[in-house]
């Protein structure tokens, strides 16, 4: 079961391995060159209109040719300096910010270490019945095929949760269960600081929205990303805080469930310490109670003799869901971070049905059944991520992500047993009872390198590779014996690999972002029941287009993905 694939997929990648080792190529000679171009810093001093320093103001500075770039640093707490490096010969703008004061703005051309002297920042309020008030309210910006979520006082004061801030982006609901869904669709996955991560979008009711800076929601995302159809990705941006050393946060919920009432109790501990360039963060949570949920469905039948049958369930449990994340991070200078994170997922429930069963006859005649049943299931996930982000001249960005994991599922189902000759013949398929195994292991690697392209902003490039092994054991029996149980021992392996280039430039107010992903995929699975086989394989290009364009005089956007 190891080698299912082995042939198929060897058979399948050579160009791909081909064309990976001609762009390792070019990457390692391109990089060799980087340390010849020069590196120069920007130095200044904050303060207040009263002559007093600022401490800890925001001071970032971005090329005027991409502004996506951004490198940035906090005044000290002593006199209000800062010193920016690593800047490459450009023209820049230097963006000064601070909670209670405008922000400073200034254009400045860098071709050797420059020193922009002393900055005053001039304070904002509103006076209202002699009460002074400054603000800082969460904003949305629409941003090249992205919204970005701001965290302003308003969230993060009020102790608000990440799932809560999510709530203020259009297009996002959340369930008091801490489900996401965009535009409906609960297909979701989870980035942080730009990695991606195996995390429940359950697990961000415990996430402070104090400890973001922003929410990135992608809804079209570009040839950058898998192929595959998702609703979206959401991504959770941190503060850099290397001020604090060790701080410790509770975090506790209580939803009020209704028809039936229902509380579910639910906590997290956030806990998180600080030192040089080193830094750890651990986040645990549990939730657990009972939960109640209906469905109804219904089939209508054209040609046999059983026009309609429906089926009501309601079904009554007790859950928990449990989960542990925990990241080490080491960030020897400003130009490269190095990190390793740890995510464990725990699902256990177990609940009764009581299932309302209508068969109505063309003859007219009705019949009804109620049945009672329960069932349960127990799953585990464990992943571990290692990741290095690694800067060059300042405007070359290579990013080495490294993924292991996997999941194990066990289920069960257990119905009463029915009496045949007192009900319809179709209750010989119903499931008396079945138990499954299902096991899942993951192995991905992922390189991502950005650099400037000439004039026109920037270029991404990047490779990656997944390999994924499934199985399932699943055992059945049907009301009727005579009817031969369809159990299930499947097993696959499947192969997957791309490669994404990504253009992308903004003039003035109109962005574009052109770009195109190659994948090729290779898998085969095998029925040991009967030892059939099936296989498949593609080679297959997207392309990808975004444009966004920012109305004069407008805090609007209109784009096309």
């Amino acid at each position: 079961m190891k080698v299912l694939a082995v042939d198929l997929f060897m058979k399948t990648t050579i160009m791909f391995r081909f064309i990976a080792f001609v762009f390792c190529t070019i990457l390692f000679n391109w990089m060799s060159n980087f340390p010849l171009l020069a590196q120069h810093q920007i130095t200044g001093q904050v303060f207040s209109e009263d002559g007093k320093p600022t401490a800890f103001a925001t001071v970032s500075i971005y090329s005027l040719a991409d502004s996506s770039n951004i490198k940035g640093v906090i005044t000290d707490d002593k006199n209000g300096q800062f010193l920016i490096t690593d800047l490459a010969t450009a023209n820049y703008q230097l963006v000064v910010q601070m909670l209670g004061y405008e922000d400073w703005e200034q254009s400045v051309f860098i071709s050797e270490n420059v020193d922009i002297g002393n900055i005053v920042l001039k304070e904002t309020s509103t006076q209202l019945a002699a009460i002074e008030i400054n603000a800082d309210y969460s904003s949305v910006e629409s941003k090249l095929g992205k919204k970005i979520l701001h965290i302003g006082q308003d969230l993060s004061s009020t102790g608000s949760n990440a799932l809560e801030a999510l709530e203020t982006i259009p297009s996002v609901n959340t369930s008091n269960k801490g489900q996401v869904e965009i535009r409906g669709n609960s297909n979701v996955i989870i980035y942080i600081n730009g990695k991606e991560t195996k995390r429940d979008p359950t697990t961000l009711k415990y996430v402070a929205a104090e400890s973001l800076s922003r929410i990135e929601l992608i809804t079209n995302p570009s040839a950058k990303y898998d192929a595959e159809g998702i609703a979206g990705i959401i991504n959770l941006v941190y503060k850099k805080d290397n001020t604090t050393e060790f701080k410790l946060e509770a975090i506790s919920n209580m939803a009020v469930l209704t028809n039936p009432i229902n509380l579910n109790p639910s906590g997290g501990l956030n806990v998180s310490f600080t030192k040089n360039k080193f830094s750890v963060f651990t986040n645990a949570s549990i939730e657990h109670g009972p939960y109640e949920d209906h469905f109804n469905t219904q089939r209508i039948h054209f040609t046999d003799s059983l026009s309609i049958y429906q089926n009501k369930i309601i079904q009554q449990g007790i859950g928990q869901v449990a989960n542990f994340n925990m990241g080490i991070s080491f960030e020897p200078d400003t130009t490269l971070l190095m990190s390793l994170e740890v995510n464990f997922d725990c699902w256990d429930f177990e609940d009764e049905q009581q299932q309302n069963n209508s068969f109505q006859y063309n003859n007219n005649s009705y019949n009804t059944l109620n049945l009672l049943a329960e069932q349960g299931e127990l799953e585990n996930e464990l992943w571990l991520n290692w990741a290095i982000e690694k800067t060059f001249a300042s405007k070359y960005q290579l990013n080495i992500s490294l993924t292991a994991g996997g999941e194990n599922e066990d289920n069960f189902y257990r119905s009463q047993t029915l009496s045949l000759s007192e009900h319809p013949s179709l209750v010989e398929q119903f499931l008396l009872n079945s138990n499954e195994i299902e096991q899942q292991r993951y192995y991905q690697g992922k390189i991502d390198f950005t650099a400037p392209f000439f004039q026109l902003g920037t270029l991404e490039a990047g490779i990656k590779t997944d390999f994924i092994q499934y199985n399932i054991l699943q055992k059945v029996n049907l009301q009727s014996s005579t009817i031969p149980p369809p159990n299930n021992d499947f097993s696959m392996d499947m192969q997957k690999l791309g490669m994404y280039f990504l253009q992308s430039h903004q003039i003035k107010k109109f962005a574009y972002s052109l770009g195109l992903r190659l994948e090729q995929f290779a898998g085969k699975g095998i029925q040991h029941t009967n030892e059939q086989e099936f296989t498949q394989q593609y080679f297959k290009a997207f392309p990808s287009l975004q444009l966004s364009y920012w109305l004069p005089n407008e805090n609007h956007t209109i784009g096309f993905n």
